[in-house]
């Protein structure tokens, strides 16, 4: 099946259209579809179109090993869909007027290419999406909006050139593992790196693609070091918000896991959830008008709450989850992260409400039917597993969140402390380690993590040790397992103050309130035993 019309336009008209519609507002929202739109339209026009087949797509555009079997895994037919869809959604508004139509026919996955000078109607394909009239493309945009990020390509500072696929490498590898985090767009490193060969300038280029943020930098080879300097720039002012030296000494065997194990740094400061892009957004709200990122807002209001757990954020960030789930009902990260509050507000409750678990696990089932690729809606999926006492679902969902993005150490840490919390604790340390060899500083759930993996050891010390640095119980559970800990440790001093200062009704049935947490029975039976005699002694004193 061929790609001619009767009026079949060249390859610098088409690769221009196909530069428009990738830099458009919705397909940088989709790194999946625009991969798979810019590989078949090369192949295309190379005259590969024989080549571009189901297998083809999956393993070259879709990042699929070389094993992927089509008649077992659907997803490029999924893709394929979607990404007709999209097309339709694009030239039904913002691409109403292009010169060019990209069309994908049904029954193949060659593209087609019209000059629209010969076509006088968008054909519709097997769902209509509405067209919306352009006096509310603004508001559909600014609903969409989220923080939006490019890496521009690093600059080689040395005299060696014969490295320089591993410096074009940095820059796309990073630019692929920014587009796994929910919370950014982050713009095709492909589109970026067609600007940046122009010599346009970076006021230029933020027009262009209206940026918020930039990452660029240079790396040096010299004498078995490599020094690779990275900078996070604030794209309308050309501020340096952050800059870090790496020095690593290299040779050939090992320069792509130096490459990964740098990236992983550069996400874990910058794009992660509670990385600077996300504080630099909230910390700048009052200066910035509210409807900048509309619904996402609450997005970044919510990874600002993980870290202040205080009555009145939930309150607040609650109203306004729910408006935005108003707003944009079919927004699957909206609804896992109302999820996740809901579960949230069930664990941190000395007496727990069934009404938030259940609404939890609804707004994850929901959030997951909405979009089976958002990773937040498998981590709320994994804690309602863990506290509906599910355990191997649980395992399921855990792994399958960090397959999503194995780069997230806010994700890591949380399947890290669930994982202990089933019993597989291998693995539950492995991930927790992760997450501590990349950042120290931890959060309270991966203390608890460690504190209950050492407790099941029997190494008391440590456990106690690692609690402690989880602060004053902030949760119930944490204030049980502190109450175990201390019991072993023989520490009364602690375990009386802790009584006197919290002592919620868990006390009185602690055994039902363990099972919601602790699923290995052993563990939970140590836990109880050392409950009770932390609460008998106290009696007696």
């Amino acid at each position: 099946m061929g790609i001619v019309t009767n009026n079949f336009p060249d390859s610098d008209v088409i690769r221009e259209q196909l530069l428009r519609i990738l830099t458009s507002f919705e397909f940088r929202n989709s790194q999946v579809l625009s991969k798979f739109l810019h590989f078949i339209v090369e192949e295309a026009l190379a005259g590969r179109s024989n080549e571009i087949k189901e297998y083809t797509i999956g393993v070259k555009a879709l990042g699929r090993t070389t094993e992927f079997n089509p008649q077992v895994d659907a997803a490029v037919r999924i893709h394929a869909g979607r990404l007709r869809r999209m097309l339709h959604e694009y030239y039904n508004n913002k691409g109403r007027n292009d010169p060019l139509f990209i069309d994908i026919p049904k029954g193949s996955y060659v593209p087609s290419f019209e000059l629209r000078n010969q076509k006088t109607q968008i054909p519709a394909n097997e769902e209509e999406v509405p067209v919306i009239e352009s006096n509310d493309s603004e508001t559909k945009k600014t609903k969409l909006h989220k923080a939006t990020v490019a890496v521009f390509p690093f600059h080689n500072l040395g005299a060696d050139n014969s490295k320089n696929y591993f410096i074009e490498g940095i820059g796309e590898q990073l630019c692929t593992d920014l587009a796994r985090f929910q919370h950014l767009s982050t713009i095709s490193y492909y589109s970026i790196s067609e600007f940046a060969k122009e010599n346009k300038s970076i006021p230029q280029i933020q027009k262009i693609f209206e940026l918020d943020y930039i990452i660029t930098g240079s790396i040096r080879f010299l004498d078995g070091v490599v020094q690779l300097n990275v900078q996070l720039i604030l794209a309308k002012t050309e501020t340096l918000l952050w800059t870090k030296t790496y020095l690593r000494h290299f040779n050939q065997e090992n320069l792509y896991s130096l490459q990964d194990d740098i990236i992983e740094h550069i996400l874990n400061e910058i794009a992660d959830y509670d990385g600077i892009i996300t504080k630099n957004i909230v910390q700048t709200q009052p200066s910035r008008d509210k409807n900048e990122y509309g619904i996402y807002e609450t997005v970044y209001l919510y990874y600002n709450f993980i870290g202040q757990h205080d009555f009145e954020s939930f309150r607040l960030l609650k109203a306004a989850l729910e408006h935005a789930a108003i707003i944009d009902s079919q927004n699957s990260l909206i609804w896992a992260l109302l999820a996740k509050l809901s579960l949230y507000n069930y664990i941190a409750t000395a007496t727990p409400s069934s009404e938030n678990l259940e609404r939890g696990k609804a707004y994850a089932e929901k959030a997951l039917l909405l979009d089976h690729y958002c990773q937040h809606s498998y981590q709320a999926i994994a804690l309602s597993h863990l506290l509906s006492g599910r355990k191997e679902e649980c395992a399921e969902a855990v792994e399958r969140c960090i397959e999503l993005n194995n780069k997230s150490l806010y994700m890591t840490g949380l399947a890290g402390f669930i994982t202990i919390c089933i019993g597989k604790y291998a693995r539950g340390l492995q991930l927790l380690l992760k997450v501590f060899n990349q950042n120290p500083v931890l959060p309270w759930y991966c203390n608890l993590g460690f504190a209950l993996y050492y407790y099941s050891d029997g190494r008391f010390e440590q456990a106690k040790d690692w609690i402690q640095r989880a602060g004053k119980p902030q949760t119930p559970l944490v204030f049980v397992v502190r109450l175990a800990i201390l019991t072993e440790s023989s520490d009364d001093t602690e375990i009386k103050k802790d009584l006197k200062e919290f002592s919620p009704g868990i006390l009185d049935d602690p055994d039902s309130f363990l099972k919601q947490f602790i699923l290995d029975e052993e563990l939970r039976e140590r836990l109880l035993s050392s409950i009770k005699l932390a609460g008998l002694a106290n009696k007696n004193s």
